[in-house]
């Protein structure tokens, strides 16, 4: 018996075109199921670089059971995102500077050069720094109702929590970016409760 792709019995594709700006415009349907194209990473970013706003320069492409979002640089970025998943860093051109913050507490750093791959634990506080003309791939799973985010900002001086905010990340595209622009508003907040610097 032919493989099932070959069986024109058993299969049924069926061309549909999408409307969606997370999905490729064309992909196929088997049984039901749709499947996207591959995208051309490079020729999407020239495509769609006015969505590519706020301080975290982001877009998702893929959603799914994962999400896979375009990231690029410079950004502007001082918290530090806590997932209850892991998170996977590509960077397809350019390198990054991921922070982080150890099981002892202790700040850290991992360089990410381009080409390179780097597969981040669950609950490890972050802050992803890139540069100028950067190109990254992160691929994060989609949050279940009951996982909860949290974006930490913590004293540019003594390392005491300055400010912290938990949510339930529907959407990557905005939620991180507004709770950015939120705390970059907000003098008050910014004040270390302990050795009383004003952060930025």
């Amino acid at each position: 018996m032919a493989p099932w792709s070959e069986n024109k019995t058993m299969e049924r594709i069926v061309r549909i075109k999408r409307k969606s700006t997370i999905y490729p415009k064309r992909g196929f349907a088997i049984f039901g199921l749709m499947v996207p194209y591959p995208i051309n990473i490079l020729d999407w970013v020239s495509k769609n670089i006015d969505k590519f706003k706020g301080p975290v320069q982001n877009a998702v492409i893929q959603k799914g059971d994962f999400q896979i979002m375009i990231v690029l640089g410079p950004n502007s970025r001082k918290d530090y995102h806590i997932n209850q998943t892991e998170e996977i860093f590509f960077q397809l051109k350019g390198d990054m500077l991921l922070k982080y913050v150890d099981l002892l507490n202790e700040f850290r750093e991992v360089k990410i050069p381009e080409g390179n791959i780097y597969l981040l634990p669950k609950c490890v506080p972050h802050c992803p720094i890139r540069y100028a003309g950067s190109i990254g791939i992160v691929i994060e799973q989609t949050r279940d109702i009951d996982q909860i985010d949290t974006l930490r900002w913590y004293c540019q001086q003594c390392k005491y929590t300055v400010h912290e905010v938990q949510f339930n990340c529907e959407d990557l595209d905005v939620q991180i970016a507004r709770v950015i622009e939120e705390f970059s508003k907000n003098t008050e907040i910014k004040q270390c409760k302990r050795c009383g610097f004003m952060n930025e």
